[in-house]
C-alpha cells in the first residue's frame, strides 16, 4: 500500500490528501456532537440546518487549512513543525466555521462547546494521520533496506549535527549506509537514543563498539569539533580498519543545513587547526562598514581571502587591485555585486597603485601583495626588493598623499631574525610602515604571521601530490618545525589587528603549538591510507637556501605586550634610524646587474640582524 502511494503523481497524492482531510472534517464535526450530547445519535442530527452545516464545515476548514500551509508539507517526512502547522490552521479553521454556521442560523440548536471538542479532534485526527503515515513509511523503507548491501556505520555527537545527519542519510537508502548507533561524550545520553538510534557509548568505548559491532565508517558529525578533539578520535581507533569523514566547520556549513553529501574525509588542517581566536566583530564591524576598502595582491591566498571578509561587514566599495589578471578573472567569478571592483595593477608602479587610491578614494589599505616564496626570492633578490620594499613604499606614500585612514600591512613571521631575503624584504616593508608612521595622519599597523594552510606553495599541497604519486614523499629536515594557521583565521586577524586602533607597531599572534614536518607528512600518508616505510617513503633533501630549522614569532629583544584580544600582542620593536629613508632610496636604485653579494651586503646594513644562509640547492619545496 505504502510503495503504491509513493509511485503515485505529485497531483494523485494530494487528492488524496484533500479526501482524506475532508472525511476527517466531516466525521469530526459529527463525533463533536456525539460527545457532546452523550449520544450515539442526537436528536441534532435530524435538524435540516445540521445537514446544510455539513459541507458548510467542510469548506471553511478546509480552506483554512489550504491558507495555513498544510498541505505543503510531505507526510512520510511529518515532523514537529508539520504538527504546529495542522495545529496553528485547525485553530484558524474552527471559529471561522463556528462564524460561518452563525452567519446561516444564528447557531440554534447548535452548542458552542461542540466547536471546541471540534477543535481536539482535528488535531488529534489530522495530525494523528500524518504521524501514522510517516511510521508506515519508515517501516517500509527499514524492510527495503535489507535489499541493500549496507556499511554499517556510527556517527560521532549525539546532537543537531548528528541528528540532521541521521535525518539525510535515513531517508535516503540508496546513500548505502545504515547507522548502528551514536557515540557521544556526554555520558548522560549513553542508553538513550535518537530517532530510533541508540547512544552506544562514550569515545572511550569507541574501538571496542566498532570491533563488536563490525562497523566500517564514522562519520564525526561536530561542525565545532577541535583539531586536538579529531586527533583524539583517530589515535582511539588507530590501527582499525575504518574509514572516518568529517563534516565541514560550523562556519564552512551552508546555511546550517547538513547533508551526507556534505561529509568529507580527514585532511591534514583538520589536525594541524588550533583553538579558535576569540574575535570582536562589533569592532572588526565598526571598522569596515560603509567604507571604501582597498585590498592589494587581492588574487593571492591572503588577499582574496581578506575581500571575501571585508564583504561580510558590509563595506560602501570593495577596491580588489591585483597584477595579475587571470587571478582578477577568478576572483571576479567568486566575487559578484555591486560592492566589489577589481583593478589590475603593479604596486611596484608608483603612478599605477596611486592612481588607483587617488580615484577611490579608500579609508582602509589592507596591503597584502608581497613575493613570498623563500627559495625563488634567494635566487631572484631583486625582485624581492622590487615587490616586498618599493611595493610598500608606493602603496603607503599614495595612502598618506590620499589621507587613507589606516593601511595595515601583512607581514610574516620570517621577518624575525631573518635567514633569507624574503623574510628580510619583509622586515624592511615593516619599517617602512614605521618610519612613515610618525610623520603622517594615517595610521600604519602590522601584523605578523606564520605558514598558512593550503596556499598556492605552501607543504601541504606538495605532499598531496607527493602521495597521489605513490611517493616519496620529501622533507627538509627531520627536525623542522613550522607553526600553521588556516586562510579565514590569518585573515580574521588582519581585520582585528586593524580595528585596535594601535598605530607605528607591529602586532603578533599567539600562534599556538608548532608543528613537526616529519610528523605532519606521517600523519597525511597515514589519512591518505598508506604506511609509511612499507607504501610510501619518506626522502630528507636538507634545508634550501635562507631556510631555517624553527620559525620565531618575537625577537629575544622585543618588549610584548598583551591588547584587548588574549590571542593578540604588540612586539615593541626598535625604531628606524634618522637616515633611514636616504638608505632605503639606496637599496631600491639597486638593479639587476648589482652583485648578489652586494645586495645582501645592503640588505645586511639595513637589517642587522639579517644572516645570510649558505646556498643549498634542494629539490624540495615548501
Amino acid at each position: 500500500m505504502i510503495n503504491f502511494i509513493q509511485n503515485l503523481s505529485l497531483r494523485q497524492k494530494n487528492l488524496i490528501v484533500m479526501a482524506y482531510d475532508a472525511l476527517v472534517i466531516m466525521a469530526c464535526f459529527v463525533a463533536a456532537h456525539c460527545l457532546r450530547f452523550g449520544e450515539w445519535y442526537p436528536e441534532i442530527f435530524g435538524y435540516t440546518d445540521f445537514l446544510k452545516a455539513l459541507p458548510l464545515i467542510v469548506l471553511t476548514q478546509f480552506t483554512c487549512l489550504f491558507y495555513s500551509n498544510v498541505y505543503k508539507a510531505i507526510w512520510r517526512f511529518s515532523s514537529i513543525p508539520d504538527l504546529i502547522r495542522v495545529i496553528r490552521g485547525v485553530s484558524l479553521a474552527v471559529p471561522v466555521s463556528l462564524f460561518a454556521v452563525f452567519i446561516m442560523n444564528r447557531l440554534e440548536g447548535f452548542p458552542r462547546s461542540a466547536f471546541l471538542i471540534d477543535w481536539f479532534l482535528l488535531i488529534f485526527f489530522l495530525g494523528g494521520g500524518r504521524f501514522v503515515y510517516r511510521i508506515l513509511s519508515d517501516r517500509h523503507r527499514n524492510l527495503s533496506l535489507k535489499n541493500y548491501d549496507l556499511k554499517r556505520a556510527l556517527i560521532i555527537g549525539a546532537g543537531v549535527g548528528g541528528e540532521k545527519l541521521l535525518r539525510d542519510i535515513k531517508y535516503t537508502p540508496t546513500l548505502g549506509v545504515r547507522i548502528h548507533g551514536f557515540i557521544d561524550d556526554d555520558n548522560g545520553k549513553t542508553g538513550r537514543s535518537l530517532n530510533g538510534v541508540p547512544v552506544l557509548g562514550n569515545t572511550n568505548s569507541l574501538a571496542t563498539i566498532i570491533q563488536r559491532l563490525d562497523i566500517s565508517q564514522l562519520f564525526i558529525a561536530i561542525p565545532s569539533a577541535t583539531s586536538q578533539e579529531i586527533r583524539n578520535i583517530l589515535a582511539k581507533i588507530e590501527g582499525l580498519n575504518v574509514e572516518v569523514k568529517t563534516l565541514p566547520k560550523i562556519n564552512d556549513v551552508i546555511y546550517g543545513k547538513i547533508e551526507y553529501s556534505q561529509l568529507r574525509k580527514i585532511e591534514a588542517e583538520d589536525l594541524l587547526g588550533r583553538t579558535p581566536v576569540n574575535l570582536n566583530m562589533d569592532e572588526i564591524a565598526n571598522f569596515i562598514r560603509g567604507k571604501r576598502v582597498l585590498v592589494t595582491g587581492a588574487g593571492g591566498s591572503i588577499g582574496a581571502e581578506i575581500c571575501r571578509q571585508v564583504l561580510k561587514f558590509d563595506p560602501e566599495l570593495l577596491i580588489g587591485f591585483e597584477q595579475s589578471e587571470i587571478a582578477v578573472y577568478d576572483l571576479k567569478k567568486q566575487i559578484q555585486g555591486s560592492q566589489a571592483v577589481f583593478v589590475i595593477g603593479d604596486v611596484r608602479q608608483e603612478s599605477s597603485i596611486g592612481s588607483a587610491i587617488t580615484k577611490y578614494k579608500p579609508q582602509v589599505v589592507f596591503h597584502a601583495a608581497a613575493y613570498k616564496h623563500v627559495p625563488l626570492m634567494e635566487e631572484n633578490p631583486i625582485e624581492a626588493i622590487k615587490t616586498n620594499v618599493l611595493g610598500t613604499l608606493n602603496t603607503a606614500k599614495a595612502s598618506i598623499q590620499n589621507t587613507v585612514d589606516k593601511f595595515v600591512l601583512v607581514s610574516t613571521d620570517k621577518a624575525i631574525n631573518p635567514t633569507n631575503v624574503m623574510g628580510t624584504t619583509k622586515r624592511l616593508a615593516e619599517m617602512v610602515c614605521q618610519s612613515l608612521d610618525s610623520e603622517a595622519s594615517t595610521e600604519f599597523v602590522m601584523i605578523r604571521f606564520g605558514n598558512v594552510l593550503g596556499s598556492s606553495g605552501s607543504v601541504i599541497p606538495l605532499f598531496k601530490e607527493q602521495i597521489a604519486k605513490g611517493g616519496p614523499v620529501t622533507v627538509t629536515h627531520p627536525d623542522v618545525i613550522r607553526y600553521f594557521m588556516s586562510i579565514p583565521e590569518a585573515c580574521q586577524l588582519v581585520l582585528q589587528a586593524g580595528s585596535l586602533g594601535i598605530r607605528g607597531q607591529v602586532m603578533v599572534l599567539d600562534m599556538g603549538q608548532s608543528v613537526k614536518i616529519l610528523d605532519l607528512a606521517k600523519e597525511m600518508i597515514k589519512l591518505a591510507g598508506f604506511k609509511h616505510g612499507e607504501d610510501i617513503e619518506i626522502e630528507f633533501t636538507g634545508l634550501r637556501p635562507g631556510e631555517k630549522m624553527f620559525e620565531e614569532i618575537f625577537k629575544d629583544d622585543e618588549e610584548r605586550i598583551q591588547t584587548s584580544n588574549d590571542k593578540i600582542f604588540i612586539s615593541k620593536t626598535m625604531r628606524t634610524t634618522a637616515d633611514f629613508k636616504q638608505r632605503i632610496e639606496q637599496l631600491i636604485s639597486l638593479d639587476y646587474s648589482t652583485e648578489k653579494e652586494q645586495i645582501l651586503l645592503t640588505l645586511q646594513s639595513l637589517v642587522p640582524e639579517f644572516t645570510p644562509t649558505e646556498n643549498k640547492t634542494s629539490a624540495s619545496v615548501h
